[in-house]
């Protein structure tokens, strides 16, 4: 199949279903009949899950290289057509987790610090009070 990617483009840069994603998302979804049910992401959506053949990682070097051989498509309950990235989204969702921890970690780590902090400024305040006191009391 010859991949007219002139159309592709209009279809993407124009409104409607398809404006603003990239020229493989109609691509997929109006000539390709090889998306399979993967089952809902995060979102909620209806995943449709397409495998790049040679010809297409050919024409969308870019998509392969950003998405390897595996191009997730869902459509909105508005009609739009949109590209997914259930893996990417998944990443991002368990680093956020991971942060939430080393940040709560951290917090505690903070309130026993400052506690130490303050311990320590205490003795130093003692300890300047006296020292003070004792050349205080020298110089009589």
């Amino acid at each position: 199949m010859n991949i007219d990617m002139k159309e592709l483009k209009d279809l993407v840069s124009r409104p409607g279903k398809y404006e603003g994603e990239h020229p493989i998302v109609p691509y997929l979804w109006d000539y390709s009949n090889t998306g399979e049910e993967v089952g809902k992401d995060s979102a909620g959506y209806d995943l449709l899950k397409f495998e790049l053949d040679i010809e297409e990682i050919e024409a969308f070097p870019d998509v392969h290289e950003k998405c390897g051989n595996a191009v997730y498509l869902a459509e909105d309950a508005q009609g739009f057509v949109i590209q997914r990235f259930p893996d990417l989204e998944d990443e991002y969702r368990d680093a956020c987790e991971v942060l939430g921890i080393v940040v709560s970690e951290s917090l505690g780590l903070l309130e026993v610090a400052s506690e130490e902090i303050r311990a320590q400024s205490d003795k130093v305040q003692a300890a300047a009070e006296r020292l003070t006191k004792a050349k205080k009391n020298r110089g009589q």
